[in-house]
């Protein structure tokens, strides 16, 4: 069983192909892309934390997670919106998560944050609904925080141990930081 992560497919949202520049002719281009994509890489036993922003405010969520592969959890964003239907579509519903992988400590939201349990303690933040035109991305350069919003991953769950934090870029941000003060 793997664990993997991805935010922010926005399945069923027409719009959110020209606000993000996403790469599509249409809709439904864009949702079969993500779907195959999605099912060429996890299996049924493997569990997905989805940051956020499923589908367009919540509709279709059950139609649309019926279709993908693996255990789901999702991470509330703003763009969701649960109805009794798509609850149960969902193996849990959070507004945040703390999991620990190998020793290793993700905290997972969908808004990125500036402070998070162990930041300093080597764990490691993904988050989304930060999209390509956003302005404010380029601002966020934590070393051990990561967007996963689908645009950023070729429209597919990424394992989360492909994330890692390397010792040498966390240490050198905190001396930064500390020189700040």
């Amino acid at each position: 069983m793997k664990t993997y992560v991805i935010s922010d497919t926005h399945f069923g949202h027409a719009n959110i192909i020209k606000l993000a520049d996403r790469p599509f002719k249409n809709v439904d281009e864009m949702n079969k892309t993500i779907i195959n994509n999605w099912n060429s890489i996890v299996n049924d036993e493997d569990i997905v934390y989805i940051l956020g922003d499923f589908s367009f405010k919540g509709k279709n969520a059950d139609y649309y997670a019926k279709q993908l592969k693996g255990r789901k959890i999702l991470i509330k964003g703003n763009h969701d919106k649960i109805d009794k239907e798509s609850r149960k579509c969902f193996e849990k519903i959070l507004n945040y998560a703390e999991i620990e992988i190998d020793n290793q400590i993700y905290i997972l939201t969908h808004y990125p944050i500036l402070s998070w349990n162990k930041m300093y303690g080597g764990s490691i933040q993904l988050y989304g609904h930060l999209h390509k035109n956003s302005k404010y991305f380029e601002n966020i350069t934590l070393p051990n925080a990561f967007c996963v919003n689908c645009e950023f991953r070729n429209y597919s769950p990424v394992e989360i141990k492909k994330f890692k934090m390397f010792k040498e870029d966390f240490i050198e941000y905190t001396e930064m930081m500390l020189r700040r003060k």
